[in-house]
């Protein structure tokens, strides 16, 4: 939305300004239950009222509440997980429905906000039959106060509870007389009913109310979801135009900050943030401070790196149709030089069409890797300056690992690469789920062990590199390392004279031939997956809290542990233990190829992974992209596209997919602001090498004005920062992990739960992220799925016969780790997500059982 349209003034709110005053923006606090859709819902309210935006949570308290209240024209109540009935869930939400006269002012409650304006006024908050989570819903409403004019709503629905006013179609299931649905009831007398939905399980729900004297009204379903009808923004003006109505009728005129103060007591508190709403009210004299999460924390200025600065890349393109990443990578291998491979496998489309190496040098290569439980950043060194690792203390820095990456990055800018390739350089690597749940709060177990230290994140910073593009048949070789013309022309060299060799083969077409080694290890393998019993009933929990109210939507995952016995070769007269992580990845990539395939070997972490997820990509020029998956239907002979389309279309994995469509949107706004998220694509059936899934795309872009502050999403405060001028995708991806799609929503309640429930177990890099941010501005990261993980130095010992006195001997085993699982709703069956789970994990585990076997 254009900022002039932010700071338009409402001509219908407080007393008419005289013509000396200034024009005044009018101003919606919303207070926000810790909820994953509230940046939709202010969204929403920002385009449709031009009204400025202030969000507070429900744990403000309530002396800064009443100081804002004073400044505000409405209040909104969000959406959040829990019941009304327990004051922990809704915070500062029950003192709105008892303001004094002097403070009293307009009160729109959605959803929980909803049932806690029902809960004060003689409704009674009870489950419903079935749960109604991402679940559209014809609204039937009376044609008056803000359904005045109205045509038929289509809404989304997310509750597992209801408001039961009493009313004869609620207890009796039938009136009269169609006008006997907007009477009031002896138990509820204050509560006028507005809006109904009939299921056909639930029977009557009420949707909508309206007090009938004081100024608040009540939404039960989702004005903000993307499935919500374009007819209920209608609702939310006719709400605004009554907001207007009751003000000027009171001759009620909210005051600046500093007419506030000078009133004695508290001063008003402060609309935070670089907003317009923050620019109308006196910053000087404000003491309040919602707080604001601002994840990437600007880093003290580091010492100028003269010879990393303003780099130039060196870069050579040439036309190779033919060429085949694991032929690249056998010979750079071949050379002792060791790679980082994000490769786009499978048919050639938008989403697989580029592969790209990046080249590690041990003990060359700079790599940094973050241990959350010590707030330190480690960084490995070795140049021609300094030699060994360096520990950057991120408490003493006042930074965030992101903010440190970021500035890393920022001072390594190069300039003068192919604009054709979306990487010249930079960051590879990955961050584990667990460093999402610390950015948004989530408190943990401590379950490191003291003596491996394993990253919880871990870039390599990528100097030399190779691209391929398979839309246009061309691959390029670039350095940001100057003077490195030598090498780039040596590289694309060899990368042709290769290509003119292998050519006659189409790299699709070859095959995978295992070398007798890995065929006998893989056969000695122990395969332990989860217990099908334990996993039904974490399933089974998973609905109860649901049904509680506790959460929409929770995505259910559990480990499979791969051993593989450890083995030894001769090599250059002595004993080296073997390594099959790259002939197993070529395995997963022939039999399982993925547009977000990656082959990782950094620091003690191996990663082999054939993820069809991206989470988010930005461009250099700001553009963000976020491509969620959730519905998956198995491939079969018998299985069809029609057919995968049919059980994708139903209300099960539509409700999945909606779900954190919604979640992302939220995100997204956070950072861009209103009217700066698109949806281009919505639940469409896309098909994979073995499975066919749901997909939606999300897109924003960083230039967007941002017209409010969006509040943490977690309880604790991070202190205000200054300008938000210089955003990248890097603040999206701190702002936006962990991924919705591994988490559910509300995210922040839904991954407490998530811990609780899978056994405080750490996920690990499954369900973080993989990809690159790159010195041309541009970054790319996939979801952690379909992934096969080893921590190098984790050994399993398992007895077995052998040739002791005992009959029987103790033999190490690596340890490779496999996550999978589903989003479960009260829709879920216990049998099919159990099914959905196993289908994921077949996807992976097929890179241990050799191709033809």
């Amino acid at each position: 939305m254009a900022a002039n349209a932010l700071n338009a003034t409402s001509n219908s709110i407080g007393m008419a300004p005289s013509v000396l005053d200034p024009p005044r923006t009018p101003h919606i606090l919303l207070i926000d239950a810790f909820d994953s859709f509230t940046n939709n819902l202010a969204s929403l309210l920002c385009e449709t009222t031009g009204a400025s935006m202030c969000i507070v949570k429900i744990t403000t308290e309530p002396s800064e509440l009443l100081c804002l209240l004073k400044q505000a024209d409405a209040v909104v109540v969000s959406p959040g997980p829990g019941t009304p009935v327990n004051p922990e869930d809704v915070g500062i939400i029950d003192m709105l429905w008892t303001l004094s006269d002097e403070l009293l002012l307009p009160v729109l409650g959605v959803c929980l906000g909803f049932q806690s304006l029902a809960l004060a006024f003689g409704g009674k908050i009870e489950r419903l039959k079935e749960p109604k989570h991402g679940i559209v819903s014809e609204i039937i409403h009376s044609d008056m106060s803000i359904f005045s004019e109205v045509e038929d709503i289509n809404a989304t629905r997310y509750h597992s509870l209801h408001a039961n006013i009493g009313h004869d179609i609620q207890v009796l299931k039938a009136v009269k007389q169609p006008k006997d649905l907007w009477e009031s009831t002896s138990q509820a007398p204050e509560l006028e009913p507005l809006a109904w939905t009939f299921d056909a399980d639930n029977g009557a729900v009420l949707m909508a109310t309206k007090h009938a004297s004081k100024p608040f009204w009540g939404l039960q379903y989702h004005p903000e979801s993307i499935c919500t009808g374009s007819d209920s923004t209608k609702v939310i003006r006719n709400w605004w135009k009554e907001v207007g109505e009751w003000n000027s009728k009171r001759h009620r005129a909210p005051v600046c900050a500093c007419t506030s103060a000078a009133g004695g007591g508290t001063p008003a508190g402060k609309y935070q943030g670089k907003t317009p709403l923050a620019t109308s009210l006196n910053p000087q004299e404000a003491s309040v401070q919602p707080s604001a999460e601002v994840l990437i924390e600007p880093l003290p200025k580091a010492e100028p790196c003269q010879d990393r600065a303003g780099r130039t890349v060196i870069s050579r393109e040439a036309h190779l149709p033919e060429v085949g990443v694991t032929e690249i990578c056998n010979m750079l291998r071949y050379k002792n030089e060791d790679f980082i491979i994000l490769e786009s496998a499978g048919k050639v489309h938008d989403l697989s069409r580029y592969h790209i190496i990046g080249l590690i040098y041990p003990g060359e290569t700079t790599r940094l890797d973050y241990i959350q439980r010590k707030h330190v950043i480690v960084e490995t060194i070795d140049d021609t300056r300094r030699r060994g690792n360096l520990s950057h203390d991120l408490r003493k820095l006042n930074c965030s690992p992101w903010s440190f990456l970021k500035l890393y990055l920022e001072q390594r800018r190069a300039t003068g690469g192919l604009e054709w390739s979306p990487f010249w350089g930079g960051f590879m690597g990955y961050s584990t789920y667990e460093t999402g749940l610390a950015t948004l709060g989530v408190a943990t177990e401590d379950r490191s062990d003291d003596s491996k230290d394993y990253p919880d994140m871990s870039f390599s910073f990528i100097e030399r590199s190779v691209v391929i593009d398979r839309h246009l048949g061309t691959f390029c070789v670039q350095s940001v390392i100057a003077g490195d013309e030598h090498w780039v022309n040596i590289a694309a060299n060899n990368i042709i004279r290769l290509g003119i060799n292998d050519c006659k083969i189409p790299p699709e077409t070859r095959c995978f031939h295992p070398t007798p080694e890995l065929e006998e290890c893989v056969q000695r393998s122990i395969v332990v997956k989860p217990k099908e019993q334990l996993y039904k009933e974490k399933i089974r929990k998973c609905q109860e809290y649901i049904r509680a109210g506790d959460s929409y939507e929770l995505c259910l995952t559990a480990q499979t542990k791969v051993r593989l016995p450890v083995t030894y070769a001769r090599q250059d007269g002595r004993f080296v233990r073997s390594d099959f992580a790259w002939q197993l990845y070529q395995s997963l990539q022939y039999q399982n190829p993925a547009p977000f395939s990656a082959f990782m070997q950094i620091g003690k972490t191996t990663i082999i992974s054939s993820s069809p997820e991206r989470f988010l990509r930005w461009t250099r020029d700001g553009l963000c992209q976020m491509r969620p998956i959730k519905g998956t239907v198995k491939k079969h002979p018998q299985v069809t596209r029609e057919m995968a389309e049919w059980v994708l279309g139903q209300d099960k994995e539509r409700a999945e997919n909606l779900m954190i469509v919604d979640l992302i949107r939220h995100d997204l706004y956070g950072i861009v602001g209103a009217g700066g998220v698109q949806v281009p694509k919505l639940m469409i059936v896309e098909e994979y090498e073995t499975v066919y899934q749901l997909v939606s795309v999300i897109e924003a872009h960083l230039t967007t004005p941002n017209p409010w502050v969006p509040p943490p999403e977690k309880p604790s405060d991070y202190e205000e920062e200054g300008s938000r001028a210089g955003l990248t995708g890097i603040d999206v991806l701190a702002t936006a992990l962990p991924p919705g799609s591994m988490t559910g929503a509300p995210k922040y309640r839904s991954c407490q739960l998530l811990d609780h429930i899978e056994d405080h177990q750490p996920r690990g890099v499954y369900s973080g992220v993989l990809g690159y941010m790159s010195v041309c501005g541009g970054g790319d990261f996939s979801v952690m799925i379909r992934s096969a993980i080893r921590r190098d130095e984790e050994l399993d010992l398992v007895t077995t016969c052998g040739e002791r006195a005992d009959g029987f001997a103790e033999r190490a085993y690596e340890v490779w780790r496999i996550g999978a699982g589903g989003a479960v709703t009260t829709l879920s069956t216990e049998q099919g997500e159990w099914d959905e789970m196993n289908t994921k994990l077949e996807s992976t585990l097929r890179a241990f059982r050799m191709p033809g076997k």
